[in-house]
């Protein structure tokens, strides 16, 4: 059983360590990412949103029914009348993004006016992407430093899960326009940023220290790491920021309040503006694309939250840990496997696996921190799969190996308490050889051979098979095996091949084969009146049963083998069976059934017998006492 033990263990252990082996390729390879990220946006999405107060920011959006009354582009005159409406409200800073690198008159003079001698407003320009040319900011906020780019970094399928603070692209260093609006506004309560207190090359805005991710943070493998960036949680986006049309603002029907000490960011918000981004938040669902300037805002707003306290920055395991926590949950998996290996109980406990990632992944993400989800469920599902599969198909074989062994030789009973015990039985795919105390029952037809003769061959092998078929049903019924057919005659054993170490198991397979010769007996009276009706031989048999030592285990090739019993027992009951053909049953009875003195010794006077005398048996070099058995005491 040790043997075997190891034997699966070892085959287990190579199946999770290729199975780890693989999902670290694919995990380093970054071809498990898209899963990744799949798994965190559904985390995000069931996020709830933030507790508290909402961050001071509020989005003036350009709307169709704007572009529709008053053009496209706007014109100068009217953002500057925007933008000193703003002013005049009290915004605490103001955020244009809509670039305006070209004039549109009228109010050119105007706006650059206004928008050069106000501290709180910032304009946007974009860098130039790889092959292609940026846009400037205006030229009246040139050498300002209130010029801020409203670059984001798109992962693939358009969703944005990063900012930027900072960017640097070789020829201009700049501020991102949600840090330099929230720095403004954080200014006026003293808060301004600093250089880090783990890193100095850090910064640190009033609560939070920023740590730029590097290319590996959370689930991404490579990723473009290029200048300052920090993970998006989205939760200002789980509630409508406060928005106000443009015309309204024009028009000044507008809530004061709504501006008052808020950042303020103007930008579009018309289906005709290419100018719209996905997020977590509308992944998979039938959500409007998210407007830049909204995402711009909602960045604004967790920036706020973080630098006054109210949140912390999403914070990933290191790639050990990781490691670690993937490596774990393919352990799980294996143990479900192992424990469950129906298909159905695999099923609901790998199902309930997926569900406590699921749920471990999101409850960490509360705490803002980023677990990765698909390849730890990856991982549970393949190992518990792959367990099961594997234990599953060694029992087949393993059955497969019993039933080669054993076929039809076996009681139900027998056939499964073999079944539960074979780990203790079988090695190699087959039954190692033990030495046992059993009783061997032979039987033989009386006159068969002229029988034989006489019948039509069909018919002869009908009759003989309706025989067999009887006589090894007691012999299962009885909790033996049956060992062979030769002939016309059967070979049952009492005592194998499962191995009982009662004291009274010996006395027990006696007695066994004495009633099963009994009721061989009592069946063949049934057997010839059914015979008798059909003109078919009608017959008597012999029996012998001896009770000893032997040897027994599994006999043959690879390709076919059997098990079976050997030694001095199995010759002593055959030669009793055939010993002295002139010794008939007992009145009435249509089966001789001798037994030597070891098997009576066994049973004790439990049942009635005839003593036939010593005699020396074919083969046996010392006498052998012999009984003739008539009847069980208790019948």
């Amino acid at each position: 059983m040790r043997a075997l033990l190891r034997h699966r263990a070892l085959a287990l252990s190579l199946i999770a360590v290729s199975l780890f082996v693989v999902l670290w390729i694919a995990r380093s390879f970054g071809w498990l990412q898209p899963l990744e990220l799949w798994a965190y946006d559904q985390t995000i999405r069931w996020q709830p949103a933030p507790h508290g107060p909402q961050s001071p920011v509020t989005v003036v959006g350009i709307t169709e029914e704007d572009l529709n009354r008053f053009g496209y582009p706007i014109s100068d005159e009217l953002l500057t009348q925007a933008l000193d409406t703003l002013l005049k409200a009290g915004a605490s800073a103001i955020g244009v993004d809509l670039y305006r690198d070209l004039p549109v008159p009228p109010g050119r003079e105007a706006l650059g006016t206004l928008a050069r001698d106000s501290d709180r407003i910032y304009w946007i320009f974009q860098f130039a992407e790889p092959e292609g040319r940026g846009i400037p900011e205006p030229e009246f906020m040139q050498g300002t430093g209130r010029e801020a780019f409203n670059d984001l970094i798109a992962d693939p399928g358009g969703y944005v899960r990063r900012g930027l603070l900072f960017l640097d692209d070789g020829q201009r260093y700049a501020t991102s326009l949600a840090l330099q609006l929230a720095m403004r506004h954080l200014a006026e309560t003293g808060v301004t940023p600093q250089a880090g207190s783990d890193d100095p090359q850090h910064m640190r805005l009033g609560a939070v220290e920023f740590v730029p991710l590097d290319a590996d943070f959370g689930a991404y493998v490579g990723a473009d790491a290029a200048g300052y960036q920090f993970p998006l949680d989205h939760k200002d986006l789980a509630r409508p920021l406060p928005h106000i049309d443009f015309g309204d603002l024009i028009d000044g029907t507008f809530t004061a309040d709504t501006i008052a000490g808020h950042i303020v960011l103007l930008g579009t918000r018309a289906e005709s503006i290419n100018d719209f981004f996905f997020t977590p938040l509308n992944r998979g669902t039938d959500a409007e694309r998210l407007y830049g300037v909204t995402l711009q805002a909602a960045i604004t707003a967790q920036i706020l939250r973080l630098a006054q306290g109210r949140s912390r920055p999403i914070r990933s395991l290191t790639e050990s840990a990781e490691t670690a926590w993937i490596g774990f949950w393919l352990l799980i998996g294996m143990a479900m496997g192992i424990w469950q290996r129906g298909a159905l109980g695999a099923s609901i406990v790998i199902a309930l696996g997926v569900g406590v990632i699921l749920a471990i992944a999101f409850f960490a993400l509360y705490h803002d921190l980023w677990l990765p989800a698909a390849t730890p469920i990856l991982a549970l599902v393949a190992s518990a799969s792959l367990a099961t599969a594997y234990l599953s198909g060694k029992e087949k074989k393993e059955r497969g190996t019993l039933m080669r062994l054993f076929s039809q030789q076996l009681s139900p009973r027998v056939a499964e308490t073999l079944w539960e015990q074979r780990e203790n039985m079988l090695v190699g795919g087959r039954l190692p050889p033990q030495r046992v105390e059993a009783s061997v029952l032979f039987t033989d037809i009386v006159g068969f051979t002229s029988i034989s003769e006489n019948l039509d061959p069909a018919v002869l092998m009908d009759w003989l098979n309706e025989y067999m078929e009887a006589m090894s049903s007691l012999a299962l019924r009885y909790d033996g095996i049956v060992d062979k057919f030769i002939g016309d005659a059967v070979m049952a054993v009492f005592g194998v091949p499962l191995r009982d170490n009662d004291p009274q198991a010996p006395r027990r397979n006696a007695k066994n084969a004495l009633r099963c010769a009994l009721a061989m007996e009592k069946a063949l009276h049934r057997l010839n009146r059914s015979w008798g009706e059909r003109q078919l031989p009608q017959i008597e048999i012999r029996a012998g049963v001896h009770s000893g030592p032997l040897v027994a285990g599994s006999l043959g090739g690879a390709e076919r083998s059997s098990y079976t019993v050997l030694g001095d027992t199995v010759n002593t009951a055959s030669r009793l069976e055939s010993y002295d053909k002139a010794i008939h049953a007992p009145q009435g009875m249509l089966c001789r059934i001798l037994t030597g003195e070891s098997t009576r010794e066994l049973v004790d006077e439990d049942f009635r017998t005839e003593a036939v005398g010593s005699v020396l048996l074919k083969g046996k070099q010392t006498p052998v006492t012999v009984y003739r058995v008539i009847a069980e005491q208790s019948a």
